[in-house]
This record gives C-alpha cells, sequence and structure tokens, in this order.
C-alpha cells in the first residue's frame, strides 16, 4: 500500500531552447511560431527530451558521474552511502523537513516532425509524437522517507500522520499534431500572428490515484493502521490482472489491445513582434525570395496542451474508504495477481469485493499550461528570451499529468549554422538550475540542469534534449541561386540600427 501511494512525480515539459531556426518543433510551446520562424522549410528527423527530478532525494556532489559509471559497467551497480540503519545502506540521500514533496519525469520522442511555408503569411506543421509523463500533487513528506528506511526505521514508528488532497497521476499516449498559423495583420513595424494546434490523442496506458485522506501510523516493521482513508484508484494497463506476475508471457500483453483510449487535445496561441522594418512583404516565389523578418522585440502567448484521454479498455477501477483498520503486509506474500491484491484491500478496508470493478471509464488530463515568451534582440545575432509556463490544468481535469511552473531567462547567439544558449531556470517558484544548448548544423544537443548533469552540486534533477533535423532558411536558395524572381542579385539586410 505504501508503495502504491508513494509512487509518482511531477511532470514538466520543459521545453528545449527555441530559437528562430527552431521550425516545426517551436509549435509545441505555442503554434503561432511557424509563420514567424526565420526557417522556411523543415523536416525533423529525430528528437528525444527527458527530464528527471524531485525535491526529496539526491546525489552528494560528485557522486553522480561515478555512480552513472559505475552502473554501466559490467556487473557493475549504483553507488550506495551510509544510512540512517548501519544495514540500510542508501542509493541516495535526502533532504530534511516536513514539506510536501514532488518529483517530475517527462519523456517526449518525436519521429518524425516537419513545416512547410505557405507564401508569406501562412504556415503549417505536423509532428507524431510519443508521449510519457507522470505527476504527483502534495505527497506527503513522510511516505518517501518510508520507502527510504523502511517500516522498521524507529523514529517513523508510533507517529500519527494525516494529510488530504494527494493527487497521482501517469499517462503514455501518442500524439498525431497538425498545425496551422497566419499573419493576423501587418501595418507599419507592428505585426501579429495567431496559430492554432490539434492534437489526436491516443491513449496507451494510465493510471490515476486520488486521496482526498490520509491518517495513519507505522505500528511496526509489518503493520499500520488506518485511522481515516479515503482513495480512488483507476487503472488502465498493458497487462492482464488476472495472470501471475512472474509469467510474463501472459501478465504483460501490450498489443491487447494496444489503444485503450482516445482524446482530442489543442494548443492555441498569438505572437506580437516588433519588426525592424515598416515594409509589408508581398507573397514569394520560393524560399530565395522569402526573407526573414527581423525584429526589435517579440511577446508571445499561448495556451498548450488543452485536452484529455478517455480510457475505456482494459479498465480497473476501486474505490477504497475505510476507518480505524490494519494492514499487515505479511498478508501480502501470497498475493500473486492485481486481482488478487483487489479482493484482499477490500476485505482488509472493509469493503465488498466490488470495490474493485472494471468495464467503466476513465479520464486523464493532458498537462494544460499558460505560457508567455518575450524575445528581444539585443544587437545583430545576440538575442535574450525570458518564457513563463504557469500550468493549469489541476483547474481543468479531477486527474491530470501537471507541469511544473518554469521562469526561464535565456541569452543566445544565433546564425542558420550554430546556436548557443545558457538558460537560467526558476522550477516551481524556488529551485534554480543553469543548463547549455548548442545547435551545430543539423544537430541540436541541450540540458537546462548542467550542474546536476555533471555532478558539480547536488543531483536532484536530469534533464537532456538532443534533436535532429534539415532545414531550408527563408531567403536560402537550392542549388547554389542567388537571384530573385526579378533577375537582380539577393542581398540579405538583417539590421536597422
Amino acid at each position: 500500500m505504501v508503495s502504491l501511494l508513494a509512487g509518482g512525480v511531477h511532470a514538466q515539459t520543459a521545453p528545449g531552447v527555441l530559437d528562430n531556426y527552431s521550425g516545426s518543433s517551436s509549435a509545441w510551446l505555442n503554434p503561432s511560431n511557424i509563420s514567424t520562424t526565420f526557417v522556411h522549410d523543415d523536416v525533423g528527423l529525430a528528437s528525444l527530451s527527458f527530464s528527471l527530478g524531485n525535491n526529496f532525494a539526491y546525489l552528494p556532489p560528485r557522486t553522480f558521474i561515478p555512480s552513472l559509471r559505475g552502473l554501466m559497467a559490467p556487473g557493475g551497480t549504483w553507488a550506495t552511502f551510509e544510512g540512517q540503519q548501519d544495514d540500510h545502506p542508501y542509493y541516495y540521500e535526502y533532504y530534511p523537513g516536513t514539506k510536501d514533496r514532488f518529483a517530475y519525469q517527462a519523456m517526449d520522442v518525436v519521429v518524425p516532425s516537419m513545416m512547410l511555408t505557405l507564401g508569406h503569411n501562412h504556415a503549417v506543421a505536423f509532428s507524431l509524437r510519443s508521449r510519457f509523463y507522470t505527476s504527483v500533487v502534495r505527497m506527503p513528506w513522510e511516505i518517501p522517507v518510508l520507502i527510504t528506511e523502511s517500516l522498521k526505521y524507529p523514529p517513523m514508528q508510533h507517529v500519527r500522520y494525516a494529510s488530504n488532497d494527494m493527487r497521482f497521476s501517469t499517462m503514455a499516449w501518442e500524439e498525431a499534431d497538425l498545425s496551422y498559423s497566419t499573419k493576423v495583420f501587418d501595418h507599419g513595424a507592428l505585426k501579429m500572428d495567431a496559430g492554432v494546434t490539434g492534437k489526436m490523442l491516443f491513449g496507451v496506458a494510465g493510471v490515476s490515484l486520488e486521496t482526498p485522506m490520509l491518517d495513519y501510523s507505522v505500528l511496526n516493521s509489518e503493520q499500520l493502521r488506518f485511522y481515516d482513508f479515503d482513495s480512488e484508484v483507476n487503472l488502465a494497463l498493458p497487462m492482464d490482472y488476472a495472470m501471475p506476475f512472474h509469467d510474463l508471457d501472459t501478465f504483460v500483453r501490450f498489443n491487447d489491445p494496444l489503444v485503450k483510449g482516445l482524446g482530442l487535445g489543442a494548443d492555441v496561441g498569438i505572437t506580437l513582434t516588433y519588426k525592424t522594418s515598416t515594409l509589408v512583404r508581398t507573397a514569394p516565389r520560393d524560399a530565395c525570395d522569402d526573407r526573414p523578418e527581423y525584429y526589435y522585440w517579440r511577446l508571445g502567448v499561448s495556451l498548450i496542451d488543452v485536452g484529455s484521454v478517455r480510457f475505456g479498455k482494459n479498465v480497473l477501477q476501486g474505490q477504497l474508504s475505510g476507518q480505524d483498520f490494519v494492514v499487515n503486509f505479511k498478508d501480502f506474500d501470497t498475493v500473486t495477481m492485481i486481482n488478487g491484491a483487489t479482493v484482499l484491500l477490500d476485505s482488509i478496508v472493509g469493503n465488498s469485493v466490488t470495490a474493485f470493478r472494471t468495464g467503466e471509464s476513465f479520464r486523464i488530463g493532458l498537462p494544460t499550461a499558460l505560457s508567455v515568451q518575450y524575445d528581444l534582440n539585443l544587437y545583430r545575432d545576440f538575442y535574450t528570451n525570458l518564457t513563463w509556463v504557469q500550468p493549469v490544468s489541476r483547474w481543468l481535469y479531477d486527474a491530470a499529468v501537471e507541469r511544473e511552473a518554469m521562469l526561464s531567462l535565456t541569452p543566445r547567439y544565433e546564425t542558420s549554422f550554430l546556436g548557443v544558449a545558457a538558460p537560467v531556470t526558476l522550477y516551481d517558484y524556488r529551485y534554480v538550475t543553469a543548463g547549455a544548448y548548442v545547435r551545430v548544423g543539423p544537430l541540436t544537443l541541450g540540458t537546462r540542469d548542467l550542474i546536476s548533469l555533471l555532478g558539480i552540486g547536488k543531483t536532484r534533477s536530469i534533464d537532456f534534449q538532443v534533436g535532429l533535423r534539415l532545414k531550408l532558411d527563408r531567403g536560402d536558395c537550392l542549388f547554389g541561386r542567388i537571384y530573385d524572381a526579378c533577375g537582380d542579385k539577393i542581398r540579405r539586410i538583417k539590421y536597422r540600427h
């Protein structure tokens, strides 16, 4: 029961550094970006982003890389540290205090993505994404301590713990995105673009857990006493709940069926640009004639990942509610399947065996967020960007994977071939990270938490992105053509200072 309640992390979508050459990937933060980018067309061959972090556990300074090296060695294991108990070593150390805990995990795989500019004022983009996110909000501080130390840790015994409104969600889904952006108006130096993305969602797996009340104490190394407990759990997993855990051939069933839920989603956004030129562009003949619109500043506002997945296949649901009962973990030693565990839980809590049921449906919301982006051209190819992302899914859905609030300041240098950025990010309005991004030709590598990745300080998070794509810039010519439609030699006028 403790492991069921404690499993979970706080999801975020930490977008990679977006510059004027991001192309189709810029639509993921604001769909109106694709008609303002300096890229005319692009094809994203593949990209991967992954983040994992928390405010409970960390690796001490200068231990992450040696631990990772030891794990990757033949027959190697993760390094351990001296714990509070002599016979119970740590794989990590944890922060003291009694604040609610969170962690985050987010993974995005995109294969492929593409963008196409239509004339000068319109752009479309398409991408296929595999996404896996997990979130928990208001996890009581003592649960991860009990997971780390086990129930036999004396300081945690015979103490009454009470909490409410803990929510856990995890979801894996496939997503097909189609984006469209266009110029809304262009008057003098000001121009506004608006964009929208429609999403078709295919849920592969989902779990939601809501615990409005959790009031308990640790009696000994085997038993918990619950004074008041109320929880609702929903499962739609690639497994047969009636088959034994150890028989993986029958227990794990990825294709029966593969898609367990469907849903729709959307992004909407606008971008206001203060250009360096007051000229209004005419429709270009091709990418050679469609030169970039350089600017002093841009301001964008977007609402991203609005929508949810309704799971209706291979669903198992349970409502557990009871007062003054004892859970003995020895009773679970004979449990060999999920259905057996649900029957045992029903009997312990005092519910009937129908408390867990099959055949119903449930929804999990996307990590909806409001975002504001401000991009300032400092001088020539030097820019700075301020991006704010505020999660709002908790106010829209009963269950949802959530993002972490993010405020990021990113100075950068960019050309068509090379981009270098150094983001400084404030997560959850209390944790500061510093990262680095490099774009060289078709390859992009980066992280928002370089210090943790190098193990210089306490490692409480891991974050990295890698991408490979081909692009054709606005104003660039295939096969070396350097003349416009009138036969005049093309000249780029980038700046007006």
